[in-house]
């Protein structure tokens, strides 16, 4: 059994299993953030993103790109319809040799036209009908929002930007292989792509080729548990958020100010519905109207009634009263879903497509209005780069339902899996509080270490309780099995003396947090942060024969300290 793994987005999974034989696809996420790269398209005429200047690089003969590229406040965008990151195979296999695609929810498939319809695809794709139906909601939005966009021919780009990116600042230099990115698929090609569904109800079972069996609900005795699209805010709890959201709304709309929430079409939307509408009657504040804007909006909203099977407990009893489980349909009777101030739901999240655009320009001047970003999968700051300045106020409350770190350990230890499958982003505390690592699933890898190489350790201790030691071999991975072996010196003359200086060096960089360079011709750098962590007694066998830099990092660049042989 092999798994690969195509999308370097973790909540936007897509990957490939070899297994019996058969190639499975499970999910195939489209990656939406590339399009926080190009300017905002407006649906009706914008007089300041008109008059913004072309960005120039810095390059002889660059003529053929003019035009493609925008300077917006000091940042630069490229003018053109978005383009999406779609799975890509590099060299592994081609998306005809996938046999099965299992979706398992409705953001996991915005990219399936592109992988069933360009490639040859023969296969068989399953998933639920609430996935199929919600999915093909959010695809003929996005598609909607492009086709308009295709109505203005200023919005057109060879894309020869992307041959120039080490001339471009960031964040466009540090893009991925923006050649393999993709314009959004057409009507027809969605059609083509979802009449290659099946639908499976809950706990239906499904043969796939008399070798496994397929079912959407949690199995028990996992042999192997492929973990994404964890939460995107591992430090905000959904609850909190939501609270924080409905009290940013009441105080805007209380004091007379529009509030604007930047949504999709379905998912927490409902939710904020919800909870919203309680608390602006708990204000007495229930004649503020609510608008949701979308091409699929009634479409949304009605399919979120129907599908019982898929609502929770508290949901299910009121589809059997006389009333609808979601607040919505009772709102829109009443005119509360339809004059300002007012709460504003449209599209879309990454503000670069969709009558959100229109709604900052009008509303953005006014300092009593207010946006609320609730999408996570969106980086607020670089969403609204191309409207600065913007006078509104902007309040960040994203809600992420997903499975938290602490839940996701749990189901581990309930389902007891025999192995597991994560990105490796999971492995690794998130940027933002690099010392917690409770946000991460441990990566419990047994490595077994050769006798000999075991017994050549020298622990040190750090505290009490805590000893550490450096070890140098060679690591092979067979099968899945790790093993550390002692590295076979080919030079037996300086071998082994070098490898018991390098571990003293490293012994000494990790008691004054430094950091080691091996140069590879017998001298070594260490790299201090302070003048006062040179002042450290050297071990005699260093001292005595060992080549070496000290580099102290100070203001105005690195310094050598001293040199000794």
């Amino acid at each position: 059994m092999k798994l690969y793994r195509l999308s370097n987005v973790a909540n936007k999974p897509c990957y490939v299993l070899n297994f019996k034989g058969v190639r499975i696809m499970l999910d195939c996420g489209l990656d939406l953030s590339t399009a926080l790269h190009y300017l905002p398209i407006p649906l009706v005429h914008s007089q300041k993103l008109s008059n913004l200047g072309n960005y120039v690089p810095g390059i002889e003969n660059m003529n053929f790109c003019e035009g493609e590229l925008k300077d917006c406040n000091g940042k630069i965008f490229v003018d053109s319809s978005p383009e999406f990151c779609t799975p890509h195979l590099w060299t592994f296999f081609d998306f005809a040799d996938i046999d099965v695609i299992l979706i398992s929810n409705y953001t996991c498939m915005l990219a399936l036209p592109y992988v069933t319809e360009e490639s040859g695809f023969k296969g068989i794709v399953y998933m639920t009908e609430p996935t199929l139906h919600i999915g093909r909601l959010f695809m003929e939005e996005t598609i909607e929002y492009m086709e308009r966009t295709a109505l203005s021919s200023r919005h057109s780009s060879s894309g020869s930007w992307k041959d120039i990116l080490h001339a471009l600042p960031p964040p466009l230099c540090d893009v991925s292989n923006p050649r393999s990115w993709k314009r959004i698929y057409n009507r027809k090609q969605m059609e083509s792509s979802l009449s290659k569904v099946q639908l499976m109800g809950y706990s239906e079972k499904k043969d796939v080729f008399g070798l496994l069996t397929v079912s959407p609900v949690s199995s028990g005795n996992v042999d192997c548990l492929i973990m994404t699209s964890l939460t995107q805010t591992p430090t905000q709890m959904p609850d909190p958020m939501i609270g924080e959201f409905c009290k940013s709304v009441v105080e805007t709309t209380r004091l007379g100010g529009n509030v604007l929430v930047p949504c999709y079409p379905s998912g927490i939307t409902y939710d904020l519905f919800e909870c919203l509408a309680g608390q602006m009657d708990a204000h007495s504040l229930c004649t503020i109207p609510m608008y949701f804007v979308s091409p699929v909006a009634d479409s949304s909203l009605a399919y979120s009634n129907i599908m019982a099977e898929w609502l929770s407990q508290s949901k299910q009893n009121k589809v059997y009263l006389p009333e609808e489980p979601f607040p919505h349909g009772g709102l829109a009777r009443n005119g509360r879903l339809k004059k300002q101030p007012c709460i504003m739901f449209c599209g879309h999240p990454s503000l670069r497509f969709g009558e959100v655009i229109h709604f900052i320009e009008l509303w953005g001047s006014n300092s009593n209005n207010t946006i609320v970003f609730t999408e996570p999968s969106f980086p607020y700051e670089a969403a609204l780069a191309p409207f600065q300045p913007l006078h509104m106020k902007v309040i960040h409350c994203p809600i992420d339902t997903s499975l938290n770190f602490s839940q996701a350990k749990k189901l581990i230890r309930d389902l007891k899996p025999g192995s597991i499958a994560i990105p490796e982003e999971y492995s690794l505390p998130p940027l933002s509080s690099p010392n917690r690592t409770d946000l991460t699933i441990d990566a419990d890898i047994p490595i077994k270490t050769i006798g000999s190489l075991a017994s050549s350790l020298f622990p040190f201790e750090l505290r009490p309780g805590v000893s550490v030691a450096t070890i140098t071999g060679d690591l092979s991975v067979i099968d899945n099995k790790y093993k550390l072996k002692d590295i076979i010196d080919s030079k037996p003359e300086i071998g082994g003396s070098r490898k018991r200086k390098y571990r003293e060096l490293n012994y000494l960089s990790l008691k004054s947090r430094a950091r080691l360079e091996d140069t590879g011709s017998g001298t070594y750098v260490i790299h201090l942060e302070t003048f006062r962590q040179a002042l450290l007694p050297m071990p005699k066998s260093l001292v005595a024969d060992t080549p070496y830099n000290i580099v102290c990092q100070v203001s105005g660049g690195p310094h050598l300290l001293c040199w000794s042989v």
